[in-house]
């Protein structure tokens, strides 16, 4: 008889666990805090002063993206061609801009991340149990219970 043997009865209680562990296991993306070189990136033309101010805005914009859009939008995902409303740099007059070049920054800025958003190496990867599975298993049998009792 196999249930006999110490081995035996020890993987009949592991197996299981480590099946529905592997199934709770679920990776979740994050964008990295410091923002990328692609993002950051300046005209090299441009004088000492309006990089220092560009750097400052590039970071700004990407602080939002981290703490507003990463959760709106998910890794992988297109984002629109418009930014939305919760896109801002955080300051009145971004890195000392007018209005019209503050809009035209916000603009520039919104694509710049619409073009990193899909590197894989912007994005931290950290694995998370998750038991939703089993909620959505149990539902889904309550469902067709439901409708097969309804069916007779």
């Amino acid at each position: 008889m196999i249930v006999n043997r110490k081995v035996d009865r020890l993987l009949i209680l592991v197996l299981p666990l480590v099946f529905v562990v592997y199934l709770s296991t679920r990776p979740t993306y994050q964008l990295q805090e410091e923002p990328p070189p692609e993002f950051l990136r300046a005209q090299s033309d441009w004088p000492p002063k309006r990089r220092a101010a560009e750097e400052q805005l590039a970071r700004a914009y990407w602080k939002c993206a981290v703490n507003a859009i990463e959760w709106r939008y998910a890794y992988g995902e297109n984002l629109p061609n418009d930014p939305p409303p919760e896109f801002t740099s955080g300051e009145t007059s971004p890195g000392g801009l007018r209005s019209e070049d503050a809009a035209t920054a916000r603009g520039r800025y919104w694509q710049r991340l619409r073009r990193v958003w899909i590197l894989p190496h912007v994005w931290r990867t950290n694995y998370s149990l998750s038991f939703a599975w089993v909620a959505r298993l149990l539902t889904s049998f309550g469902d067709w219970a439901t409708s097969l009792w309804q069916s007779r």
